[in-house]
């Protein structure tokens, strides 16, 4: 069974690891590392199966401006679920509750 949770300090190696072998590099993680630092993560979610964290997701403020006006929006970052099965056939699940959470 999936469990979804809010990323915490403690998880922020594990992510980072799924994130270099879900992309390749260490881009993605450098970005998150540097969205956090400054402060524009708005939710950040894991997700857990049996303790083990198979995904990742991460909404960030983003500077909108319409017809000379601010307008508060979130970004969402790659996500990744590096699981077939369950977690990855209930990523739409945790998008949505990622979704759901943010309060630009």
């Amino acid at each position: 069974m999936m469990q979804i949770v809010t990323a915490t300090p403690g998880r922020y190696p594990a992510i980072a690891d799924l994130n270099h072998a879900a992309f390749g590099s260490d881009g993605e993680g450098t970005l998150i590392a540097r969205l956090r630092h400054d402060g524009l993560v708005l939710v950040e979610r894991v997700a857990l199966v049996a303790g083990e964290l198979v995904g990742h997701i991460l909404f960030s403020r983003l500077a909108v401006e319409i017809d000379g006006r601010g307008v508060r929006s979130a970004a969402l970052a790659r996500w990744r679920s590096v699981r077939t099965g369950s977690a990855k056939a209930s990523a739409p699940v945790w998008c949505r509750t990622g979704w759901q959470s943010c309060d630009p």
